[in-house]
Order: structure tokens, then sequence, then C-alpha cells
């Protein structure tokens, strides 16, 4: 184990500790509802904003201005078409560029989540050697939940 490896499972290990060792990667809010707004658009042109929003666990707001946001870039265009005899909706469509910038922010999006993965990964392994080392026994079960045993309980 190298020593840089070694301060990582100290027992006085934190989450936080864990995800500073991951890279810069910064993705916020906007970027997550954008990027999940280009998803299900590429997987269904006619969703409606609300139906957009259910989706993707945002409010109604929120989508709305991504949308434009994606507009404004030239990532999205907005068409209409006639749902019904009396009802217009609106089709959105990803522009090549969007295509391009979806696939980009796949790429951003997958890195940060195998940072993510590798430093819950230390975490758990820093976690588990803290309870090794711990004087309180415990039983790990095949569904890898921990029953811990206190002294005095059955």
């Amino acid at each position: 184990m190298f020593k840089s490896e070694q301060s990582l499972f100290s027992p006085s290990l934190t989450a936080s500790m864990v995800f500073n060792v991951m890279s810069d990667t910064e993705i916020t809010r906007a970027d997550t509802v954008r990027f999940r707004v280009m998803r299900a658009i590429e997987a269904n042109p006619q969703i409606t904003q609300r139906e957009l929003a259910e989706q993707i666990g945002t409010s109604v707001g929120s989508v709305n201005y991504s949308i434009n946001a994606l507009v404004d870039r030239g990532l999205v265009k907005v068409e209409n078409f006639r749902a019904s005899k009396t009802k217009w909706r609106y089709l959105y469509v990803l522009t090549p560029r969007g295509f391009a910038e979806k696939a980009a922010s796949t790429h951003r999006f997958l890195q940060r989540h195998i940072e993510e993965y590798e430093a819950l990964k230390l975490e758990i392994e820093a976690l588990q050697m803290e309870l090794e080392k711990s004087d309180i026994p415990a039983e790990s079960y095949a569904d890898g939940q921990v029953k811990r045993h206190i002294p005095g309980k059955s």
C-alpha cells in the first residue's frame, strides 16, 4: 500500500476527505437537469415539460428554464405539431450540436460517477477496517448488512 493510500484508510477518515481526493469535475444541479432533459428529449421528442419534470424529479419551471437555455445555446430545436384537431404541442429535437454536447456531457457524468464510486469504495474499506479494529464484534450477512452486537442485549 502506498503512503497516500494509507492516509485514506485512517480511522478518522470522513466522507469529505474521500471526496476531496476526486478530481475537480464540477457538475452543478443545472448541469444535471440539462443533461437529463437532453437524454429524455432524445428518447422521446414529444415529451411534455410536465412529463419531463416528473421523470427527472424537478419542477416544471426548472425544466422550462433548462429547455430555453438549451434552445439559446443551439442544442435543442423546438417545433410545433398538432397533437389533435384542437391542440398544439411542442416537439423537442436535439440539434447536431446538441448530440455532440450530450455525448460530451455523458462522458463527464460517467467520469464523475466513476470517481464517486472509487471514493466510496475507499470509504467503505476504511470503515470496514475501523470496524474490524473496534472492540465491538459484528456479524456480516450475505446481503451486505452488518448487525452490531450491543453488550447486554441479545
